[in-house]
């Protein structure tokens, strides 16, 4: 921890015009906001003289005085946007940024805190690098959209602003956030140019999680945009339906009531076509003993209520995408048109059409539906995550409400409220 004496040398050097004396005392009071806290009267002073004078440097010292505080908010807030305005200050574009997350002073504002975390990476603030991630991964920005932008009308990007695409994309691809990967599947052999479809589909035929497999699954669906922030959404679920999962007596109830009617229309559509596909996956590889058979998804039955896990629906992709290339020995013509159609739903279904084996043909039909079926629960989740990223708790406690009336109406006994904006569940 850095003493009072420091605190002190420093300030005497940056009152002298040294720059990196200014620097280093910044990077001391945010580093140790609590023993800057600490310092005499006579430092503060000075500091504000100095602020007085028109240095950035200076009103972000002044703006660590209050950080912290239970009544310092809105003092710590104005004295950042004063150390903002020429712009020289990274660290004060950063903690900016955190009170805009974070509602110190302000109002929570994830876009704006974004534009700052950027302003202060640009400044040359490294630390500002792990709060932009920390903003991919709640939503607020989009790498993809990013990407696509940059490469409007075939724009020239700068090696440095490349090497930063390609590590969040790999970042997406290692936490499963497919969709990201698929929004710029027409750019992605600039980021992976080593990219093998040939061995990509050996890696998923065989299970293997590689890149190659990861890269083909996430581009071998029309409707694979909606696998993004998941790790983020299924944590958001996991805590807006707390009151229903941590109920052990109404989770018993629900799953020995087994009331289908408890299920959204999306929620059946899935499972109608989850098991049609398994159905005819089952009499394909009865017909055709070349075909290696793979694991099918199965019905999840109670794994439905309250709501289907990020997670599960991603495995579940990756299963029918295996069972898929298992059949490609079934008619190969075909099949290798299917294959190479799969990022158009509207042309699989007309080769489909052309399949000549009747039980091939519905199962080709039923990987298609079913790809569908799970990107419209998906986009399920991500418009409930948005609600609570836009601030809309009257929208989520009215879906909770509505959930509730579905367990009265199949007569499920509970003791639940009425969810309203001021005690919906903490998340």
């Amino acid at each position: 921890m850095a003493t009072s004496d420091a605190f002190f040398s420093f300030l005497s050097l940056a009152e002298q015009g040294n720059a990196t004396a200014q620097n280093c005392l910044c990077q001391m009071c945010y580093d140790n906001a609590e023993a800057a806290q600490q310092l005499p009267e006579d430092f503060w002073t000075r500091a504000q003289t100095l602020a007085d004078a028109g240095h950035d440097y200076a009103y972000f010292i002044l703006h660590c005085r209050y950080w912290g505080t239970p009544d310092g908010g809105a003092a710590s807030y104005e004295c950042l946007r004063k150390a903002i305005r020429n712009q020289s200050c990274g660290l004060a574009f950063l903690r900016l940024g955190i009170s805009y997350v974070q509602g110190v002073g302000t109002a929570s504002n994830h876009v704006l805190a974004g534009y700052f975390f950027e302003k202060a990476l640009a400044l040359g603030c490294r630390e500002a690098d792990k709060y932009i991630d920390l903003e991919y991964d709640y939503g607020s920005k989009s790498i993809a959209q990013e990407i696509l932008a940059a490469l409007k009308e075939d724009n020239i990007i700068d090696p440095a602003s490349m090497e930063r695409f390609r590590r969040r994309l790999e970042k997406d691809r290692s936490k499963g956030n497919f969709g990201v990967l698929a929004q710029v599947r027409d750019y992605l052999h600039l980021f992976y140019p080593d990219y093998d479809q040939e061995r990509a589909m050996d890696d998923v035929l065989n299970g293997r999680n590689t890149l190659e497999a990861d890269l083909y699954i996430a581009t071998g669906t029309e409707n694979n945009r909606y696998e993004t922030t998941i790790d983020t959404v299924e944590h958001f679920l996991s805590r807006l339906y707390a009151p229903f999962t941590q109920d052990p007596e109404l989770c018993r109830a629900i799953r020995d009531s087994e009331e289908f009617e408890l299920l959204t229309y999306d929620e059946k559509e899935l499972l109608y076509s989850a098991q049609k596909f398994t159905d005819m996956y089952d009499k394909v590889c009865k017909r055709h003993h070349t075909v290696v058979k793979k694991e099918a998804p199965h019905s999840l039955g109670q794994g439905l209520f309250p709501y289907i896990p990020m997670s599960l629906l991603t495995q579940w992709r990756r299963q029918i995408f295996q069972c898929l290339l298992s059949t490609k020995g079934v008619e190969p013509d075909v099949m290798d048109r299917f294959l190479l159609s799969l990022a158009n739903d509207s042309d699989l279904m007309y080769v489909s059409e052309r399949v000549r084996d009747r039980d091939l043909q519905f199962f080709l039909i039923y990987f298609v539906e079913l790809n569908m079926a799970i990107s419209a629960i998906e986009e399920q989740h991500q418009k409930l995550f948005a609600l609570y990223r836009e601030n809309h708790p009257e929208l989520l406690a009215q879906h909770l409400n509505d959930y509730v009336q579905k367990l009265s109406d199949a007569g499920i006994s509970h003791s639940l409220p009425t969810f309203t904006s001021n005690n919906l569940p903490s998340i």
